[in-house]
């Protein structure tokens, strides 16, 4: 058995995906399973080896990028001869891949029906997205049941938290003031501030991630707040993972690490505004939800067209208030 899967566009989304893949694994324990995926995913799946064998690389941005660099990919792939072929994305791009590819069955969501063999209905009632990929996957006859999903730190970063925070104090209370999907999904950089304040006064050290285009925002928390340490731009993305497995707490937006820590089971503090939290919670029993108030959230816009209401409406005093209390979980943990 050979199954190719094309997994997700962004982080939180493969995150999310991973109890789906593990169920998948245990069902094919024999299986060849090929993660097709844009290049940065691999960073992510190098810390579940247990669950892909071999990543090839789409990048839709790229060189593979439109329907021509379609063609071309998928007729790269006709050789592999793929029994199965499981889509993760949500759009007639990833059918059209497998199709052209010419994968003897193809499952994935309804919402590209027209284009399926086999498909499972995407119900409207609002629930956390990992169940969406194990319905799909229970479509093929596999159990979802008691699934657990933990990452690893490949060996190559084991020094990882010594080369970056070996003088850093503790606690280490990770910020990522980012968000890549847009501007929406970031709180405020005075929340961000006055939280770093506040976990600094409680004998916290504040550490900054991100990637180098977030060093604006990392920049005006920084300057307001000079104790935090900034590792923005200067880690890459599997460093960014590894660091996360040695958190002592996390304050961060709907975004992709803040999946990553959850599936650490780090204690973490999430805040949402034009996302919704029963889709994309932390799927995490160490994670404390904040979401803020206004009429029209949520609004899955990636930039707010007028007061971003949903984000200025967020307490500062109770994110702090979270964060001593993650801290505190961690460390009694």
């Amino acid at each position: 058995m050979k199954i190719a899967v094309r997994c997700n566009n962004w982080i939180g989304d493969v995150v999310m995906s991973l109890p789906a893949l593990a169920s998948v694994r245990r069902h094919y324990p024999d299986a060849e399973i090929v993660a097709i995926t844009r290049p940065w995913a691999r960073d992510l799946l190098s810390f579940v080896p247990d669950l892909i064998d071999r990543v090839i690389d789409f990048d839709e941005k790229g060189d593979d990028r439109g329907l021509t660099g379609l063609w071309r990919f998928s007729r790269k792939l006709v050789p592999e001869q793929f029994d199965l072929g499981l889509v993760f994305t949500r759009h007639a791009r990833g059918i059209m891949l497998m199709q052209l590819a010419r994968v003897n069955k193809v499952y994935g969501f309804s919402v590209v029906k027209r284009l399926l063999g086999s498909r499972v209905d995407q119900s409207q009632t609002k629930r956390h997205q990992k169940h969406r990929y194990l319905d799909l996957v229970a479509g093929l006859g596999v159990s979802t049941e008691n699934i657990e999903v933990k990452l690893r730190i490949p060996a190559s970063l084991s020094d990882v938290s010594r080369r970056f925070l070996q003088h850093v104090p503790r606690p280490h209370v990770f910020f990522h003031a980012g968000a890549a999907y847009g501007t929406a999904k970031r709180w405020t950089i005075k929340g961000f501030v006055e939280a770093a304040k506040g976990v600094t006064q409680a004998g916290g050290q504040v550490i900054l991630l991100g990637v180098a285009e977030e060093s604006d925002v990392n920049l005006q928390i920084q300057a307001a707040c000079p104790s935090v340490y900034n590792l923005c731009g200067k880690t890459t993305l599997r460093e960014s993972i590894a660091l996360l497995a040695s958190a002592d707490a996390f304050l961060g937006n709907d975004s992709g690490l803040m999946h990553v820590v959850a599936a650490w089971q780090r204690p973490q503090v999430t805040i949402f505004g034009p996302t919704d939290e029963l889709e994309s919670y932390p799927d995490n029993p160490f994670a404390t939800t904040i979401a803020g108030e206004a009429h029209c959230r949520p609004c899955h816009l990636r930039d707010c067209p007028i007061d971003h209401m949903c984000m200025k409406s967020v307490p500062t005093d109770r994110v702090i208030h979270a964060l001593k209390q993650a801290i505190t979980v961690y460390q009694t943990y």
